[in-house]
């Protein structure tokens, strides 16, 4: 299971719509950045639980 920065943008754009202070578009790809280690532009399932472990969600 892989995420792409379109479709992570797509979940923020929804979740801006419920919360006091959205995320822009600079942080999200900044951040979204950092979960991508190995720089192939998704969000593997392996990255995503590698920085749930080390507690940067």
């Amino acid at each position: 299971n892989l995420v792409s920065i379109n479709e992570a943008q797509s979940i923020a754009n929804n979740l801006n719509a419920s919360t006091e202070k959205p995320i822009n578009d600079a942080e999200l790809r900044a951040y979204f950045n950092s979960l991508d280690t190995n720089g192939d532009g998704r969000v593997s399932f392996e990255e995503f639980r590698a920085a749930a472990a080390a507690g940067t969600l």
